[in-house]
């Protein structure tokens, strides 16, 4: 199925290969490690005032990126302002997750990262990360991508996920060891098929030979797109149990039924482009059931309401069969 441009932002087949040309420029000039983070922020500046001062408590001294999704001027200054540190990237519209972050990553590869930790404004780190993650990175000379233990905010502190799981030949998605007590997954580091993007930590190497996030995506299992491509050019993801993030969940998008439009969208595309080879006759099933699990979440769950539910449900649908990439026109039109 072709893909059809909404007119937002940059083509994403160019905007890939840019992400890879930097990444290649710098690639070389450095063998040792220098890590930077890369930190997204919409219209929520105290929750991402919580992620920086998490960051203050880490084991190195980090470069940090705030990439500021359709800035508010005197918001970004008031960040500024109690974290001097930090280089922000202030773009005057909202570019998404997947460009956002693409943004703050050639940012930190022009000045020389090797290692960029992505996160979610909605995430607190705990030390060692850092040396945590780079360890698999010495260990395992394959590994691109390598993720922590993501974990529910205390008092509970239940596992959100320890990677994903990705079953190729049905299309279904499942975070790994979800609702798990930490002490009862597994300890050791390992490959998952995919890790999820609200806290990965990713090497110049695989941005210089995959590419970055696919805009296209705009929000939403661009982070599994992007290690399915790494896969297919050798390079592994792993998950490392000891490395601890938290992680509130939904903090940007919340209840808002734009979620449910990108969630059936953008999981049929990563089912097209990466999804096991089938027969004429299967290939529709399985894209039903993929639909059909979103559409029974829509109706059982009721987040955004359930007529507002469905109505983007449709949506994303429609938007699929046609090839229409980028920012849910719902948002657009509303400038949301």
């Amino acid at each position: 199925m072709e893909r059809a441009h909404d007119g937002q932002g940059t083509d994403w087949e160019e905007r890939l290969r840019r992400g890879r040309e930097v990444a290649r420029q710098v690639g070389g000039k450095r063998t040792d490690e220098s890590v930077a983070v890369v930190v997204l922020n919409w219209r929520r500046p105290e929750e991402t005032a919580g992620c920086l001062a998490s960051l203050m408590t880490l084991e190195h001294r980090v470069r940090t990126y705030l990439v500021d999704n359709e800035s508010d001027p005197e918001a970004l200054q008031a960040l500024l302002d109690r974290f001097p540190a930090v280089s922000a990237i202030p773009n005057s519209e909202n570019l998404g997750y997947a460009e956002g972050m693409n943004v703050g990553m050639d940012r930190a590869l022009e000045q020389g990262a090797t290692h960029l930790l992505l996160l979610n404004n909605d995430v607190r780190v705990t030390p060692p990360l850092i040396d945590r993650l780079l360890a698999i990175f010495r260990l395992h000379k394959d590994a691109g991508i390598v993720g922590p233990c993501i974990r529910f905010p205390e008092p509970d502190g239940r596992v959100e996920s320890l990677g994903i799981d990705v079953n190729r030949f049905s299309g279904r998605v499942q975070l790994r060891f979800h609702g798990t007590h930490p002490d009862d997954v597994y300890p050791y580091p390992h490959k998952v098929d995919a890790v999820a993007g609200a806290a990965m930590m990713v090497s110049a190497a695989l941005v210089q030979a995959v590419g970055q996030f696919d805009p296209g995506y705009f929000a939403y299992f661009e982070d599994i797109d992007l290690c399915l491509r790494a896969r297919a050019r050798g390079f592994a993801s792993y998950v490392s149990p000891r490395a601890v993030v938290y992680h509130a969940g939904a903090g940007t998008m919340g209840d808002r039924p734009e979620r449910i439009y990108y969630g059936v969208r953008n999981h049929l595309w990563v089912v097209e482009e990466h999804g096991m080879p089938l027969s004429r006759g299967l290939r529709p099933v399985r894209l039903a059931y993929v639909a059909a699990l979103h559409g029974f979440q829509v109706v059982r769950e009721r987040r955004a309401g359930l007529m507002a539910g469905l109505r983007h449900y449709a949506l994303g649908l429609r938007d699929y069969r046609t090839g229409r990439l980028g920012r849910c026109p719902s948002e657009q039109k509303s400038r949301l």
